[in-house]
């Protein structure tokens, strides 16, 4: 009975928040495109920050909802000039960080076939050029960057990024500057990639990202 009578006021409070929190945030943040923002969970901290010049171009709905009960706050920072452009529905889930630096862009696919998003717990830093193709999908505990974000001498720190259409990524992996993921990849949990190019159709694994397999299908 208890349970009933807290269930129903926060079931009331979240049909009436969740869309005027939405439509908050598509109106403030959104600078280009005919997409929205929807949260469907009305406690869940959300973060978005942007400097001057920066777009967000929204092509689709962008859908965060916590993963599981989580409840680490969203984070999406856009520095001076960056450019955030999302081609379709994308889907994030708690503690994901999103941030670009100035100047820099991400563009995201995407869903086509499939959903496409990121689970939880994940960090996108963009310094210059990250690029994530259709129907993608990240598991928790992943970072993406296209820099080392120090500078070691004689060495260049960084590197565009770019992962193909239908992509998995599992727990825990790292993609690092100068990745080229093909379409349909798998990049098996704890894995770390940085500064390949791998064909369309293969299964990459472990702290040297070595391509496992070939010729794989996968779906969700």
């Amino acid at each position: 009975m208890i349970i009933k009578l807290i269930s129903i006021p926060k079931i009331i409070f979240q049909r009436i928040f969740c869309p005027l929190r939405s439509w908050i945030l598509t109106k403030l943040y959104v600078d280009k495109g005919k997409g929205r923002i929807i949260v469907k969970d009305p406690f869940l901290k959300i973060r978005i920050k942007k400097g001057r010049g920066s777009i967000f171009e929204l092509n689709g709905i962008l859908k965060i909802e916590p993963y599981i009960c989580g409840n680490a706050p969203v984070n999406i920072v856009l520095s001076s000039n960056s450019q955030l452009i999302i081609n379709g529905n994308f889907d994030i889930g708690h503690g994901v960080t999103i941030s670009l630096g100035s100047n820099s862009k991400l563009l995201i696919g995407g869903a086509l076939a499939e959903s496409s998003g990121i689970t939880c717990n994940t960090l996108i830093l963009v310094y210059k050029h990250v690029e994530i193709g259709k129907d993608f999908i990240c598991a928790w505990d992943v970072t993406i960057t296209d820099s080392d974000w120090h500078t070691i001498v004689g060495t260049e720190y960084f590197k565009s990024v770019t992962i193909g259409d239908h992509v998995w990524i599992a727990q825990k992996s790292c993609i690092l500057k100068g990745s080229e993921i093909g379409n349909n990849c798998i990049i098996a949990a704890c894995s770390k990639v940085t500064n390949k190019k791998y064909p369309d159709n293969v299964l990459i694994a472990g702290t040297t990202g070595g391509v496992v397999k070939e010729n794989i299908s996968w779906k969700r």
